[in-house]
Parts: C-alpha cells; sequence; structure tokens
C-alpha cells in the first residue's frame, strides 16, 4: 500500500468512527427560537364576539379581555338578548375578570362576569336586574376554542309592580371561539456574552400578538456534556416570569433540549 493510500485509509477510517463528530460549542452572540413546537403559551386578550340562538332566542355578546403578564385577566363587554315569543328583551354592559392557570397539560381560564345595571322588558314589562356568571373554561388548542362551563345568579326587579326576586343560574355548557391572533404561538431571542464557562447577557419573551417581556440571562457551560444551562428570569419584578433551559449550540444553531418554569400564569415543561 502507497503512502498516499495509507493516508486516505487513515482518514476514511477516522470518519467512519465519528473521530470528527461535530461538537457543540459555547454560546456567544445572539439567538432567537421559536418555542411553539415545545410547549403553548397562551395569551387570551382579544375581542370576543358570538351569537346564539336557541328556540327563537337570540343572544348577541361582545366581549374585551385584556391579559397581563401574571396571567390576571380583566376586561368588559355588553350582551342582548331577545326572545319575540314573550315580546322579552335584555341589554347590560358588564365588566370582566379572572385568571389564566395551568396543570399538566392542560389551560384553564376563569373568568367572572359582573353586571349591575341591566334593562329589558319582560313579557311587556320594564326591568331592571344584575347579574353574576362564573365561567370556568379549558383552552382546545385543535379546534381553537375556549370550552367549559358557566353558572351564576340573577336578580331581577319590575318596578311597575315593586317586586324584587333573585333566581340561580343553572350550571350549562359554555363555549367561545379564540380571536385569530391567540394561537399560543411564541418565541425566545437569547444574547449570550461568556465570560469562561459563565454566561450574562438577556433576552425577550414575544408572543405572537406582538407582546413582549424583556428577560435577564445567567447560565454557565458545560465542555464535558457540550451543553448549557440558561436561567432567564423578568426584569420587572411585577412579572414573575422565570425559565430555565437547557440548550445546545451546533453549527451556531441554538437548539432547545428542555425548558421548564412558568409564565403568564402558566407552567411550562419540555423534553426532548
Amino acid at each position: 500500500m502507497t503512502t498516499l493510500s495509507r493516508i486516505k485509509f487513515i482518514a476514511l477510517t477516522l470518519l467512519t468512527a465519528g473521530t470528527f463528530s461535530l461538537r457543540a460549542d459555547i454560546i456567544s452572540g445572539s439567538y432567537t427560537n421559536d418555542c411553539t413546537s415545545l410547549v403553548k403559551l397562551w395569551d387570551v386578550s382579544g375581542t370576543y364576539n358570538s351569537t346564539n340562538e336557541d328556540q327563537g332566542e337570540t343572544e348577541t355578546e361582545e366581549i374585551i379581555l385584556a391579559m397581563d403578564g401574571t396571567g390576571a385577566i380583566t376586561g368588559s363587554g355588553h350582551f342582548d338578548i331577545v326572545d319575540p315569543a314573550d315580546d322579552s328583551t335584555l341589554s347590560a354592559d358588564f365588566i370582566a375578570s379572572g385568571k389564566v392557570s395551568s396543570a399538566g397539560s392542560v389551560t384553564r381560564v376563569k373568568l367572572v362576569f359582573v353586571s349591575n345595571s341591566g334593562t329589558g322588558q319582560v313579557q311587556g314589562r320594564e326591568v331592571t336586574f344584575s347579574t353574576k356568571l362564573n365561567t370556568n373554561f379549558e383552552i382546545d388548542g385543535n379546534s381553537r376554542m375556549l370550552i367549559g362551563k358557566s353558572s351564576g345568579k340573577i336578580k331581577v326587579t319590575i318596578p311597575s309592580l315593586g317586586v324584587t326576586k333573585s333566581r340561580p343560574v343553572p350550571s350549562s355548557p359554555a363555549a367561545e371561539n379564540l380571536p385569530d391572533e391567540v394561537d399560543g404561538a411564541w418565541g425566545l431571542s437569547l444574547t449570550a456574552a461568556p465570560d469562561g464557562t459563565q454566561y450574562s447577557g438577556g433576552g425577550t419573551l414575544t408572543l405572537s400578538n406582538g407582546k413582549s417581556f424583556d428577560l435577564g440571562a445567567a447560565g454557565t457551560y458545560s465542555s464535558k456534556t457540550e451543553l448549557s444551562k440558561i436561567s432567564l428570569k423578568s426584569t420587572d419584578k411585577s412579572t414573575p416570569l422565570a425559565l430555565s433551559l437547557v440548550e445546545q449550540n451546533l453549527g451556531n444553531t441554538l437548539s432547545v433540549l428542555s425548558l421548564k418554569g412558568k409564565a403568564l400564569g402558566q407552567k411550562l415543561n419540555f423534553k426532548q
């Protein structure tokens, strides 16, 4: 075997044995990851419009919700109910409050709707009313709907008769289509500055609706495992957002191997 043949043979042997396998590098610079395929993160802010018909009765409503970085929800809305069968109409503005939380893979949305100044007619008589509804939803990411149950109470006054009565609102199924911009999509950007095997830097969590949260970053790199452990925390103390990631930088492409933490009231957990 000639010298050139020996060199070629040795080179092929080394390649076959994987001696030249790609090593993971320390993270340095700026990177962006779309995390939607790992785990969904929901912000239910938006405008909800619905029209429901049941045995000739028509109900229309509009709800505008805003959710903050803790998962707390505030909002307002209006509804109209028309029932030609008994000449009844009811209309009211309302306020909304609630919270988003999660357990395992289930994301829950709890909402309370309160109206203290409803007006209308029942069987031709003028009425005023107040109502409180408690609604517990779960997010169905496949159908992109809020699905759950609603119950509450209502107090109706008929001024012409001097009569006021309160009644419970029985539990019943409830469903709302999510607005187009509510899709659970989100991403992380990271800028890391290594000092030896230690990291410092910052990042941003960005939702598909454009809302973003600034993050501080810290972490370590292990040359033994070739993995980086990164901790991300909100720079705004009023927003308890914290994530722990294990990442690998191969060919200047940053891959998330695991993710755990809490954001927008939801527990996030992913492991490759």
